[in-house]
């Protein structure tokens, strides 16, 4: 089974479903404090053995999620990451340059910048540099945003490292 994400508007309620899902036979959980206005917590739950989707899906919700699903929802109201929104967008007008993105405006990479900061405040990621982060990063990039993983992929990187390093005023 693939891994279920599900956000939460308080730790108390996320914290709550990991316990109940250990408790009915998932093999780990993982929760993952992500920087929204909301103060949600991301709970990756990994069900194995005798605990299947269903029954996955039926523990979360009880404990009242915003979202269950398949992937990681980036987004773009990413709460304490507007202090580096000076600095994304710098980067933005360097990267996104030329003929195929001349129709293109900041907020159309938005997502991706806030997306690599989510990442990098991931507690489950933090301590891990790029090239471990990528791979789990590529197979959650929310396939509705409007670019794929390689057309993003450099800012995504660029806000993980970023965020990760603390650091706010453009190197």
């Amino acid at each position: 089974m693939s891994a279920l994400y599900a956000t939460f508007n308080s730790p108390d309620g996320a914290e709550q479903a990991a316990r109940e899902l250990l408790q009915a036979g998932a093999s780990s959980t993982d929760l993952r404090l992500v920087c929204w206005p909301t103060g949600g917590m991301v709970s990756l739950v990994i069900p194995t053995g005798r605990l299947d989707r269903g029954d996955s899906e039926e523990i979360l919700l009880r404990h009242g999620p915003i979202r269950v699903g398949d992937s990681f929802d980036a987004r773009p109201d990413g709460g304490n990451l507007s202090i580096y929104e000076d600095d994304f967008q710098a980067d933005a007008k360097i990267r996104f340059q030329g003929a195929r993105w001349e129709k293109c405006f900041y907020q159309d990479f938005q997502p991706a910048y806030y997306y690599g900061g989510e990442l990098a405040h991931d507690m489950h990621l933090r301590d891990s540099d790029w090239s471990e982060v990528e791979g789990e990063a590529r197979h959650n990039w929310p396939s509705h945003f409007p670019f794929g993983w390689e057309d993003i992929r450099g800012a995504v990187q660029y806000a993980y490292e970023r965020v990760r390093s603390g650091l706010i005023a453009p190197l």
